[in-house]
């Protein structure tokens, strides 16, 4: 019932208006995941997403205690 009313509110853009372009949203874990592809082929394997994380995390404030603070992880989450 809600989805025809929403249909039916949807401004139809003129013919002469441009289609904005695609815009492409992923979740932050999805693009680390993503990163995290070693060999450029589309797929992540379980070694290299473990070697992507190990990497990851070494380079973290605190990471040879084996434990991240909130603020290292604030900091580690801008790299």
């Amino acid at each position: 019932m809600l989805i025809p009313l929403i249909l039916a509110l949807q401004v139809v853009p003129s013919a002469g208006v441009a289609q904005p372009p695609a815009t492409i949203f992923a979740e932050p874990a999805a693009m680390l995941v993503a990163a995290c592809d070693g060999d450029r082929d589309a797929r992540v394997t379980k070694p290299e997403l473990d070697t992507c994380l190990a990497r990851s995390f070494a380079g973290a404030e605190g990471s040879t205690t084996g434990k991240i603070g909130y603020i290292a992880y604030a900091d580690w989450s801008l790299k």
